[in-house]
């Protein structure tokens, strides 16, 4: 299993570089709210068309995901909850063998990727590719609207993630079967 970390918001050099993997591949992709992380990744999966399963987060507090103009009810009581439906969802399609697995999560830290993604990766013979979308952590930017609507998130949830956000993990002592 190889697990590579890139900082980018190009679509295109991650798809390149799963493509340059040529074996069954999870990418993670990171970010905080308004980083464009869930838009970010289907435009990933849909590089891939058939061969990718796409997984997002967000998607669980969104009416119509599919919908150009999506509307966005966080829910913090159900944070919990839609980390586990992500998390049986990718697990399903890496027992089905789905070659690429994309999962659009804010994975704040080290720890929210290492408990559950790296592990069953390699486990089931995955290369992982982890992107990390955008530098920015001022809070008064990451709380405007962008292209997408208004995300919804407070001030206060998205300063409390900025407490826990490591722009670059350090997944080099990630213990891999």
């Amino acid at each position: 299993m190889k697990v590579i970390k890139l900082q980018t918001d190009d679509v295109d050099k991650v798809a390149e570089t799963i493509a340059e993997l040529k074996g069954r591949t999870m990418a993670l992709i990171r970010g905080l709210p308004g980083h464009n992380r869930n838009s970010f990744a289907r435009e990933l999966a849909e590089e891939f068309s058939d061969d990718s399963q796409y997984f997002g987060f967000d998607d669980l507090f969104t009416i119509d995901p599919a919908a150009v103009e999506r509307l966005y009810l966080f829910q913090p009581a159900r944070v919990e909850e839609a980390h586990n439906i992500v998390r049986r969802k990718t697990e399903a399609a890496m027992h089905r063998g789905a070659p690429i697995i994309v999962i659009a999560n804010p994975f704040l830290s080290r720890d929210n990727i290492v408990k559950f993604f790296l592990p069953e990766a390699a486990e089931r013979g995955y290369n992982v590719v982890v992107v990390t979308l955008s530098e920015e952590t001022d809070p008064d930017v990451l709380c405007r609207e962008d292209e997408h609507g208004t995300h919804g998130a407070p001030r206060e949830a998205i300063v409390r993630m900025l407490e826990q956000w490591e722009q670059d993990p350090d997944l080099s002592r990630t213990p891999v079967a």
